[in-house]
């Protein structure tokens, strides 16, 4: 299977939508998310050069053929309907009795855990590839590099609508161009833009109000 069919539904406004990859950000933080895609705002930590690092490996492109599947690395997909565009690390074209049964594969950093985020970020991408390929996925697969696990993920009704809620979410905080204002989260602590959010400083902390309000004072 040649993958160059997929890029003929690529055009000039296809290069606007919104990234994929963003969908992740958005889905463990708003905030987080505009920093990154509005303020152009990336601190890197220990886990982001690591993941990056490992990513580039998983990035180079290429193809696997063998007898029952083919497995496309980079595989660069988009969906015009949920107006998104990204890059997936790993496709699998599986010939079986069923048919053809395509899998899109995400990797990870981190040990074998569920989170929302990913599999939001998976999902997206099987939207763009049904829309592409008029067929249907019900499933694809997180690879945890660091226990070197696959973890199933199944597309269904509930993880499907909180994409596309997400992905018209996303869209409309990139129209808007503005931060959404801090929400403290437990994950708050290991945040990389910490220092740049300061989730602390809320319009309810009592000691933020009264030096908000002295700050002009003579």
């Amino acid at each position: 299977m040649d993958q160059n069919f997929l890029t003929l539904q690529f055009n000039a406004e296809s290069e606007n939508y919104a990234p994929i990859s963003a969908l992740n950000d958005l889905v463990f933080c708003k905030r987080r998310c505009a920093y990154h895609r509005l303020e152009n705002i990336w601190v890197d930590s220990s886990h982001t050069i690591h993941g990056s690092f490992l990513h580039k490996k998983v990035h180079a492109k290429g193809s696997n053929v063998k007898h029952d599947r083919d497995a496309f690395r980079s595989l660069r997909v988009l969906s015009h309907k949920y107006k998104l565009q990204g890059i997936c690390d790993l496709v699998e074209f599986v010939r079986s009795q069923k048919g053809m049964e395509i899998f899109p594969i995400e990797y990870k950093r981190g040990k074998k855990k569920s989170w929302d985020n990913d599999n939001v970020q998976l999902c997206a991408q099987a939207l763009c590839l049904e829309e592409m390929l008029n067929t249907q996925i019900t499933k694809g697969f997180i690879y945890h590099i660091q226990s070197k696990s696959r973890r199933e993920v199944l597309f269904d009704i509930a993880l499907r609508n909180k994409t596309i809620l997400a992905s018209s979410e996303l869209n409309l905080l990139l129209k808007q161009n503005y931060l959404p204002p801090p929400i403290i989260h437990p994950h708050c602590k290991k945040c990389s833009l910490k220092n740049h959010c300061l989730p602390g400083l809320q319009e309810s902390n009592k000691h933020y109000s009264v030096a908000l309000n002295n700050l002009f004072v003579p």
